[in-house]
């Protein structure tokens, strides 16, 4: 099913969705499944995009699945998610806007998941996954939802289970709280994130409205006493140094798949291990690039951000010199030694890695100085 309309039409069709099976329908020891609607929502960036929709489709093809396009302007990828709304287990959005002034770097993102979001309960699902058109799947199977459910039958104030995987880097911080064997690894800062598994009747009571940044709604779940839990086998990975848009802009290039999915979905043996782990597994486990190869650890955002050299450092402080400088991660690539790398596609470019921070951070010294010579200027015209 697509839609091209408001809203309104949206939800007329609320329940409706072709005549195959419905993964509510499912039966489990007699009693119905909890009825689960992945969601993907992404701008621009095709090929990433539509990685994010086939990771879905091939490692859970027996849940339902809405795909969000939010007003990409692509005839290409319209034509693409086109084609897969024949399916009856999938519907696809096309939005006509997406306001970057509410948002520069994700424009309307979070007036999406809300329309999703009314959808869904409108729809009678038991849960949403949350999947952002820049991440995929790399491992599904009805245990994790079942983990979910046991999660918040003990975190009564828990309303969003993240899936994501998290990047090595994320233990130098101070953003989730490492947690006590039998214990759930919850974050420190956020009450509600924007990816993963969402409770859809603890939404609906809570009456938190996701706001126009993941602070500001995360802030104010925190504010009301909310926990956000970590589950402890992550099954959705970022695509690793990944293009951006920002203020609608490309940036970076959106390349091609050189094999069917961004990343290799794990085989039983790997998610048995991810399964079996005593600690949360890390980005750098999970992620698996197939048929090219990238720098670990692993960026997650623009590769002009100059906070990717800040963890460096970090790093280098508790682990020693050699945690500064990244190392190729050749998991996905065929052969070995360095022509092998040479052979292969690679993110990011070595030169971006170097120059596009060192830009970010003069030109954001320059705009520092500025503002240092218009307050000194306003000053002395004070004075005068």
């Amino acid at each position: 099913m697509r839609h091209h309309g408001s809203m309104a039409d949206r939800l007329g069709d609320a329940g409706h969705h072709g005549s195959g099976p419905r993964s509510g329908s499912d039966e489990v020891n007699g009693r119905a499944a909890a009825r689960l609607l992945h969601v993907i929502v992404g701008h621009k960036l095709r090929h990433h995009f539509l990685n994010a929709i086939d990771s879905v489709l091939q490692l859970a093809p027996r849940d339902d699945l809405l795909v969000i396009d939010n007003a990409s302007d692509d005839p290409l990828l319209t034509r693409s998610l086109d084609e897969l709304a024949d399916s009856s287990r999938v519907t696809v959005w096309h939005r006509l806007t997406n306001n970057v002034d509410l948002n520069g770097k994700v424009g309307e993102l979070y007036v999406a998941y809300t329309e999703a979001f009314t959808y869904a309960i409108a729809s009678g699902y038991d849960y949403i996954h949350l999947i952002q058109g820049d991440m995929q799947l790399v491992w599904w199977e009805p245990a994790i939802l079942e983990e979910a459910q046991a999660i918040y039958a003990r975190q009564p104030r828990c309303v969003n289970v993240v899936t994501l995987a998290m990047s090595s880097d994320s233990l130098l911080g101070d953003d989730w709280q490492v947690p006590e064997p039998g214990e759930d690894a919850t974050l420190r800062k956020y009450g509600m994130t924007d990816t993963g598994l969402y409770h859809l009747d603890r939404w609906r009571g809570a009456a938190i409205p996701f706001g126009p940044s993941e602070q500001v709604h995360g802030g104010r779940a925190l504010d009301r006493g909310m926990v956000v839990v970590l589950h402890p086998w992550p099954s959705m990975v970022p695509v690793p140094w990944p293009p951006v848009v920002r203020n609608g802009l490309q940036q970076g290039r959106d390349p091609v798949r050189p094999r069917p999915l961004f990343c290799r979905p794990l085989s039983p043996f790997e998610a048995a291990a991810v399964r079996g782990r005593s600690s949360r597994a890390p980005l750098e486990q999970v992620c698996i690039p197939w048929g090219w190869w990238c720098l670990s650890p692993m960026w997650v955002s623009d590769v002009a951000d100059p906070y990717y050299w800040v963890l460096r450092y970090k790093g280098a402080r508790h682990q020693g010199l050699r945690a500064f400088l990244p190392r190729p991660d050749r998991r996905g690539v065929e052969g070995e030694g360095w022509r092998a790398l040479l052979r292969h596609p690679h993110r990011p470019s070595l030169v971006a890695l170097v120059l596009r921070p060192a830009s970010a951070l003069l030109r954001l010294a320059v705009r520092r100085l500025r503002a240092e010579v218009d307050a000194r200027v306003g000053r002395l015209d004070l004075r005068n």
